[in-house]
């Protein structure tokens, strides 16, 4: 799927997990950010993509995650 992806996305982005269900795809990794001075910094990234019925992407959005208020939403969150 990520093969679809291309430039500096595709070589900056290492990715952990993926899941697939049905028409939708959340990719978890680290996006390298690379800075003046060839510093390097790396944010936890999430890839929420909507496919369609061929399993193309049909809708796509890249969002940089704060990881400790992700968990700490998921934690605190009332249970059902």
């Amino acid at each position: 799927m990520l093969k679809s992806l291309y430039g500096d996305l595709r070589k900056d982005l290492s990715v952990t997990t993926e899941v697939i269900n049905g028409y939708y795809a959340i990719v978890l990794g680290k996006l390298a950010v690379r800075k003046a001075g060839h510093e390097v910094e790396y944010l936890p990234v999430v890839i929420y993509m909507a496919l369609n019925l061929e399993r193309r992407i049909q809708s796509m959005t890249v969002a940089i995650v704060d990881l400790q208020t992700l968990a700490d939403t998921i934690r605190n969150e009332p249970k059902r």
